[in-house]
């Protein structure tokens, strides 16, 4: 059982050893013992913005880490979004030492099918500028221990949401399970609402050089064939950095190429809330290290980029933009390949291609891995009822959306990520 109705019956369903551990004991003095862990709520703005501190060294210590997860995008993703989310952060403290965080929000997106909905979702999860493979804080070693009572605690929303829609949760975290459960514990008609499947690319030799001969001859050939045909016909050539040598503002030209070349299609990468971040998010991680824009010029301009961003020994190829005019030429192709070069390069040592399953990524791997988006309703919500109804009777009318590396239940809510 994973909510928490009352102290009470909580110590008496937790084994003495985790029970004394988690929930803490009074001393003769009447102060806390040592080794409690203790719970407490943050609910707005100017307590969201203390915990900036411990944020990224508490991350840096859990089971999932991702770009997305990082205080510097996170913060920005509720800036941008501060007017529909509100912070419901749930944060563990030991030995006043915080331990582990469960940054949810509460809000309503503005568009899509569940825009009426109040969502309880995880902080860059909801809304516009939604971030990939993101999830609970807690340290690897002390899931098991932690996750219960931390997602325990979401009890103490009830009545605030009208939905859970967390998105993005890695399927082989060993956190899942314990928010599985939870999801049964306070909702009704909960589960997977979509899988993805994302490309990954192992790179663990030593050299660049070393990485290429282990791939096939006919790949090394064809990449070959492709650069020279390129530097040809058009005299491309290859960079990193946000300034190109003809000073064009590289971050405005992947922000006006992507959006060209997914005209007519929903786009969170360039949408008014998602360029607040970006714009500023990208140059800031840049300069340490954490983002490259790899991109190709030709006739004096930036044709094709892009937009990969590190986190230790993984990369991930985050967003793509490239000129229609050389739509027939394998530009992007090219531009993904040096895109992969710089990441091994910088010191990755794997790719995370993200969602989307498309031919030029499947030249380059065969492995992935999963992300999950998982859902559940209120039980005393009208809202959540309507929904249901609504969404029963739309996919009794119409086939389910399929995607690329996703299947859909009818619904809106596509992949930014490459592609």
């Amino acid at each position: 059982m994973i909510a928490v109705p009352a102290d009470g019956m909580m110590k008496g369903m937790l084994e003495e050893p985790v029970r004394r551990r988690v929930l803490g004991f009074e001393d003769e003095a009447g102060g806390v013992s040592e080794g409690e862990v203790t719970f407490r709520w943050v609910r707005d703005g100017v307590e969201f913005a203390a915990l900036e501190p411990v944020w990224d060294t508490l991350l840096e210590r859990c089971e999932t880490v991702s770009p997305f997860m990082r205080w510097d995008w996170v913060w920005r993703w509720w800036v941008a979004n501060a007017d529909l989310f509100e912070p419901a952060i749930c944060v563990a403290e030991e030995a006043g030492e915080v331990v582990a965080m469960a940054p949810f929000a509460i809000g309503k997106e503005e568009k899509g099918s569940r825009r009426g909905l109040k969502q309880l979702g995880l902080m860059a999860g909801l809304g516009e500028a939604q971030g990939e493979r993101i999830n609970v804080m807690i340290p690897a070693e002390r899931v098991e221990e932690l996750a219960p009572a931390l997602l325990g605690r979401l009890a103490d929303l009830t009545g605030q949401w009208d939905a859970v829609r967390w998105n993005r949760i890695p399927a082989e975290s060993a956190i899942l399970h314990h928010l599985m459960c939870a999801l049964r514990e306070i909702t009704a008609n909960s589960g997977v609402l979509n899988t993805t499947s994302c490309r990954f690319l192992r790179m663990e030799q030593e050299t660049w050089e070393a990485f290429e001969t282990s791939r096939s001859r006919n790949w090394r050939r064809n990449q070959k064939r492709l650069r020279k045909e390129l530097e040809e016909a058009f005299g491309v050539t290859y960079h990193t950095g946000t300034i190109a040598p003809n000073g064009e503002d590289v971050v405005e030209a992947l922000l006006r190429l992507h959006a060209k070349q997914f005209e007519g299609e929903e786009s969170f990468f360039t949408s008014d809330r998602a360029l607040v971040l970006h714009r500023e998010l990208i140059p800031l991680w840049e300069a340490q290290g954490k983002s490259q824009m790899c991109y190709l010029m030709a006739g004096g301009k930036v044709i094709s980029v892009v937009h990969v961003l590190h986190e230790g020994r993984v990369s991930y190829a985050f967003q793509v933009g490239r000129d229609l005019a050389y739509g027939e030429t394998s530009v992007g192709s090219a531009t993904f390949g040096w895109a992969v070069e710089c990441a091994f390069r910088s010191g990755a040592r794997s790719l995370d291609f993200l969602a989307g399953d498309f031919e030029y990524k499947r030249r380059w791997t065969a492995e992935t891995r999963t992300v999950l988006d998982l859902e559940g309703y209120a039980p005393w919500s009208w809202r959540a009822r309507v929904f249901l109804l609504l969404r029963w009777l739309r996919r009794k009318t119409m086939k389910p959306k399929v995607q690329a590396g996703k299947v859909e239940a009818g619904e809106s809510g596509e992949s930014d990520a490459v592609g």
